[in-house]
């Protein structure tokens, strides 16, 4: 095949004579070996393609010396590396295993043996080719149809050469200009109901004729995904949200409530004519009040049930409640910590007059993949003094024979029993808002964590599907490059997902997260989208520039979804820098993205997309400054409280089918308000809502913006 592409792209031969040769091979072979050769294009007995693709001087001819310290010029070189890029792409599309000699990808020259066998130009790489390379090699992981696909050859023209790839699933096609000068246009009949291109993410559409029309530019290369997406997804009505965090709401009983505050809030969503309710995360959050670090992807945070709910229910009496408040005003302690003691010791009092009945029972039985190993845990939590999970002695270890023999015992079945009430609670109340906001017509959209803390029970459970070493510490932790949002990258020190042995059982754990967050609630946005394509490795005890990509499961984890559940309400946090292979994916998985307004606000000022964009438009995020503080930070005409409600005019009027801003950008406040500044601890997640914030003219306020954009209609509840 090798000799077959170079005669291609020097022109050697014409295009018929390449699909003839290569059409031999597929008719020789027996499919199996067809479909399992090396797809080489350079080797260690070979002189270096690239060398070869410039049009070097025949090595015969050169004298040792000249062999060693020869180079391209400049030209050869640029020339070289754009026919490398056809090859690539075919090398990665065509029928067989694409095997890369090291060194290609990073553009290094050099004739036979020994001068073919240097090493690695660490640092000195060509970035945009192997920018390219990446790119190609996650088209090829992320479609099947390279891999057992037809192929089928076809000449759309001269000096093209183009093939499909078809399976059950997939058709795709491949075309590629081997010109160095001409550019050929391209009529396509076969992408009537249009094509996404791959190298691009964009989607490309027929026109009236029912053909689609393209330009491919010399030494060009062109990659289609024929049909309509697969569309995991569902689509979201038009209409307008408030992004507010349940520990946001007013609760004299500490941080958020799902009592009486949850439903008066709901009430105001309904009377300013808002159909989205955007949370974040309610799993417990860290010791810094963080929810993207909780101790269990699938418990709720206690911190929220309301004890006002638990009075209704007959498991407190008013006058305890009376008691515990006169308690903690006497307190010389810090007012959380000593709240949280107190509401402790009335979840307690509740489970001793609790008598377990078939709503409890429910709960125990659909919730029985994580529940009791929840249990456990906070109990073993309390018994080792707090400490992580990693000090604790091996039989403290979910598979270890003395945590079995310990279970069995009363006592430690009592306290856990305890531990599995918690959680009813915070199910039970939860339960109730939900059903409330659905009364009014309200829609939740929660908030899927990417990633675990290592110290919580479903790394302490799963330690086969996380990446830690013999004592259960993270071997490497995610986070993200240097980019134009952080020069130096951010570390999030979260365990990294070993996704090749969650694959193993099918994905179950994730799996279950999905379906635990279809059931809770109406929308579900997945954080860090992009980590699903592919994520950053950092060493641990290192910085973010010394990581390195690697692939996650991509859409085959979606599929898995999919086939589970059905239509999926998911929405993917696609913000930041998205490469070609994220963007495919998102629109292969037909999820909505997100937009922000900071991160683009002059194309949003502008205003001037008429067709609707099936995509969610924020105003800015609980990462982000509230809109105020960016217009103090980002001086312009006008005061900046006058300026953010012009934009969020603009963001009202925008093309996005769904809008949401933060609550404090609907109140007008600045920074005091701001909920997250990333990569700080001490002072983030404490903004709460005043009682008296939900007035009648800022609900009124919101509706005529809602009834003035068409994201309501005019006298709509």
């Amino acid at each position: 095949l090798r000799e077959i592409l170079l005669d291609f792209i020097l022109e050697k031969q014409p295009v018929f004579l390449t699909v003839r040769r290569i059409k031999s091979l597929q008719e020789n072979y027996p499919p199996e070996a067809f479909y399992a050769n090396f797809n080489l294009l350079g080797s260690h007995d070979r002189v270096r393609i690239l060398t070869l693709l410039g049009e070097a001087p025949d090595e015969t001819e050169l004298s040792e010396e000249e062999r060693q310290t020869f180079r391209l010029s400049d030209e050869q070189r640029n020339r070289a590396i754009r026919r490398l890029r056809v090859l690539a792409a075919l090398q990665m599309t065509l029928p067989g295993v694409p095997c890369i000699y090291y060194g290609d990808e990073a553009g290094v020259e050099g004739y036979s043996d020994p001068y073919n066998r240097g090493t690695y130009p660490w640092e000195r790489e060509n970035t945009e080719l192997k920018a390219w390379y990446q790119t190609l090699i996650a088209i090829r992981r992320a479609w099947n149809v390279w891999i057992n696909g037809t192929f089928e050859p076809f000449i759309p023209g001269e000096d093209l050469l183009g093939f499909y790839r078809r399976n059950d699933k997939d058709t795709m096609v491949v075309v590629v200009n081997r010109s160095q000068q001409r550019t050929f246009s391209l009529e396509a009949p076969w992408a009537s109901s249009g094509a996404l291109d791959l190298l691009t993410g964009q989607v490309c559409f027929p026109q009236s004729d029912g053909k689609l029309r393209d330009a491919v530019p010399p030494l060009g290369v062109k990659i289609f995904r024929v049909g309509p997406p697969s569309r995991f997804a569902r689509t979201m009505e038009k209409g307008a949200g408030v992004l507010l965090a349940v520990s946001s709401l007013p609760s004299k009983w500490g941080k958020g409530s799902l009592g009486e505050e949850a439903k008066r809030w709901i009430d105001f969503l309904a009377e300013s004519g808002q159909k989205y309710w955007q949370i974040l995360p309610v799993n417990p959050t860290d010791a810094y009040g963080s929810p993207y670090a909780g101790q269990s992807a699938f418990a709720g945070n206690e911190d929220w049930i309301d004890l006002e709910e638990l009075v209704k229910a007959g498991w407190l009496e008013s006058e305890e409640l009376l008691r515990v408040e006169q308690t903690w005003k006497e307190s010389d302690a810090p007012l959380w910590q000593t709240i949280q003691k107190i509401r402790w010791k009335l979840f307690y009092a509740a489970w001793k007059r609790f008598v377990p009945d078939t709503a409890y029972q429910k709960f125990c039985q659909e919730n029985r993949f994580w529940l009791r190993d929840y249990a456990a845990f906070c109990v073993l939590k309390q018994q080792y003094g707090h400490s992580v999970w990693q000090e604790w002695p091996s039989d403290a270890r979910p598979d270890s024979l003395g945590k079995i023999k310990m279970e069995q015992e009363a006592a430690f079945s009592q306290k856990c029993a305890f531990y599995i009430f918690c959680p009813y609670l915070f199910a039970q109340q939860w339960q109730n808002v939900h059903n409330y906001a659905r009364q009014k017509g309200i829609q939740i959209i929660g908030d899927l964590p990417m990633y675990m803390s290592a110290d919580s029970v479903d790394v302490w459970k799963n330690p086969n599907e996380f990446d830690l070493d013999e004592q259960g510490y993270p071997r490497c932790v995610a986070g993200v490059p240097p980019d134009g949002f952080s020069s130096d990258g951010q570390v999030w020190n979260h365990p990294l997902y070993r996704w090749l042995e969650m694959k193993k059982n099918h994905y179950a754990w994730w799996v279950e997260r999905i379906r635990q967050a279809i059931r809770r609630f109406d929308w579900v946005r997945l954080d860090y989208f992009r980590g699903f394509e592919r994520y950053w490795e950092i060493p641990v005890n290192t910085n973010a520039s010394d990581g390195c990509w690697k692939f996650g499961p991509g859409k085959e984890l979606f599929e898995t979804f999919y086939q589970q559940f059905g239509s999926l309400p998911l929405i993917a946090e696609d913000l930041g820098e998205i490469t070609v292979p994220v963007r495919n994916l998102l629109h292969v998985c037909g999820f909505m993205g997100m937009d922000v307004f900071q991160f683009e606000p002059e194309k949003w000022m502008e205003g001037n997309d008429s067709e609707e964009n099936p995509r969610l438009l924020y105003s800015g995020t609980h990462d982000n400054q509230t809109l105020v503080g960016w217009c103090e930070t980002h001086p312009s005409d006008g005061k900046p409280l006058y300026v953010a409600q012009e934009m969020i005019e603009k963001i009202y009027a925008s093309s996005a089918s769904v809008v949401i801003l933060p609550m404090q950008d609907v109140l007008g406040l600045g920074d005091e308000a701001r909920l997250n500044i990333p990569g700080t601890t001490g002072k983030n997640w404490r903004w709460q809502l005043k009682k008296d914030d939900l007035k009648t003219e800022t609900a009124a306020y919101l509706r005529r913006l809602s009834e003035k954009t068409h994201r309501i209609k005019m006298g709509e509840e």
